[in-house]
């Protein structure tokens, strides 16, 4: 096989790789990197959200770290969250998840209790549309029955 066509392939390969991932690249620039990059900019920036930006350098930063009352607890917080209760949810979950895969007896029971609450939410929007759609008595064919149109 010839190195032009040995090329080629490679070439054709790194383009359908692209072409899979661009959704989640175009999402990743979009959702996260973008307002990522514009934050840190606009962060060294006196900026209404009207007018335009001017740059104002480290004067922002001094003022969070320096004057502004609430960014110390809110850093306090914002580590307590992440360090101490992330942890703690992590080590729970593992730990039953171990629990539940090294006993014999009732591991039916407790993998449905655990699951049911992720039921909750599906189950109740399917009630609230049954009773808003009912044919009968639901507002939404009251409402339109009431402008005359069909329901």
């Amino acid at each position: 096989m010839s190195t032009h066509t040995l090329r080629a392939k490679r070439r054709r390969s790194a383009l359908r790789t692209v072409a899979f991932l661009s959704p989640w690249l175009i999402g990743f620039g979009v959702f996260f990197a973008y307002p990522l990059v514009s934050t840190v900019y606009f962060s060294f920036m006196k900026y209404d959200g009207f007018g335009t930006p001017v740059f104002r350098g480290l004067g922002n930063w001094a003022y969070v770290f320096n004057d502004y009352p609430l960014f110390w607890p809110a850093l306090r917080n914002t580590l307590w969250l992440v360090l101490v209760m992330v942890t703690c949810r992590v080590v729970f979950g593992l730990g039953i998840g171990l629990l539940i895969t090294k006993i014999k007896t009732g591991a039916g029971v407790f993998r449905t209790l655990f699951y049911l609450p992720y039921l909750a939410p599906p189950v109740a929007a399917t009630l609230a549309f049954v009773f808003l759609l009912n044919p009968g008595t639901g507002p939404v064919n009251s409402v339109l029955d009431g402008l005359g149109l069909p329901t």
